[in-house]
């Protein structure tokens, strides 16, 4: 796994110096792609470099304690020790996860048809609620939402 993770860090110091370069600019194509890339990357890239400082950071304070005399400056390394060590868990936890792979229908369209079912005008109120609903939603995680057709009842609902 942190082979994996070492080349993912590889991968992202070469698309940040590629990014960098100002001949990119002419291939607006090509530019696209590698901000996209590096988008993917940079939360696993964040999450692996606060896993590499923790844990130098647990050796570093072990190292200290057993070399420490004083126990005011034992105590407060032991505390440190004890919230780096539960922080490791998390940490591995949340990098298992960005290793997953992604779905392939993560960045495809979606059709959503509403259409009132058996119940006449009180499905159709429905129908509409439900469509509000859906709507909200799409805004409020910002996406692209578009009518395609509406065939409403006279009442405020939708029938389809």
């Amino acid at each position: 796994m942190f082979d994996r993770l070492d080349d993912i860090l590889i991968r992202f110091e070469e698309l940040l110096h590629e990014l960098g370069d100002p001949v990119l600019a002419s291939d607006p194509e090509k530019f696209r792609r590698l901000m996209k890339e590096q988008a993917e990357l940079a939360p696993l890239v964040e999450t692996y470099t606060q896993y590499k400082k923790t844990k130098k950071s647990i050796e570093e304070n072990l190292e200290l304690l057993e070399e420490e005399r004083d126990e005011e400056m034992r105590e407060l390394l032991k505390e440190d020790l004890a919230e780096e060590k539960k922080q490791m868990p998390e940490l591995e936890k949340e990098l298992k996860l960005l290793l997953l792979p992604k779905d392939p229908n993560d960045e495809k369209n979606v059709f959503v048809e509403i259409r009132a079912g058996a119940g006449g005008d009180e499905a159709a109120l429905f129908a509409a609620d439900l469509f509000r609903m859906y709507s909200r939603f799409a805004e409020r995680n910002r996406w692209k939402s578009e009518l395609i057709s509406v065939n409403e009842s006279g009442i405020g609902g939708m029938k389809e």
